[in-house]
């Protein structure tokens, strides 16, 4: 709300069977955020895993707004020091072999271990669902009006960590 601006960013599928289209294609514009404003300012175009770019659409120049190589040269995995290994559930480890992929540069074998997640956690939910657990969040809970909280189990699981 700073600049009144708005930026809706499209990432694009491969097209039907992978007949056409590319990987990874993201498109998008900038525009104000006034709803009845709808003159684009700036394109953007590019792949996620290679390189963007900003266009002015009045002047036509066009600048680099993300490099992968760069960002994955500089990226590094945080780390929460801690006393006790931490829990299987903990997302360092769920989402372990992902980052350590994308820190590599190794966008397709970082896609095959999200899908393993992912199919992981819905296999999960049915085999919950078989002998009738519904799932229920250990760490946090709903509050009024929708928004999420922090536990007591989580809070004293953090004090036994500190």
């Amino acid at each position: 709300k700073k600049t009144e601006l708005v930026c809706e960013l499209d990432f694009l599928p491969l097209g039907f069977l992978g007949i056409w289209g590319q990987w990874h294609r993201v498109t998008g514009h900038v525009r104000h955020h006034k709803k009845d404003s709808e003159a684009h300012l700036l394109r953007v175009e590019g792949h996620w895993d290679q390189q963007l770019t900003l266009t002015d659409l009045e002047s036509g120049n066009t600048q680099l707004l993300y490099d992968f190589e760069e960002a994955a040269a500089t990226a590094a995995t945080p780390r929460i020091p801690s006393a006790k290994a931490p829990l299987p559930t903990d997302s360092s480890v769920v989402w372990g072999k992902v980052t350590a992929a994308l820190l590599a540069g190794d966008v397709r074998t970082a896609n095959v271990e999200k899908q393993t997640v992912e199919q992981g956690q819905r296999d999960l939910r049915v085999k919950e669902k078989e002998i009738g657990e519904e799932f229920a969040p250990k760490w946090f809970s709903k509050a009024k009006g929708g928004t999420w909280e922090v536990t007591p189990a989580a809070r004293a699981f953090q004090r036994d960590q500190m």
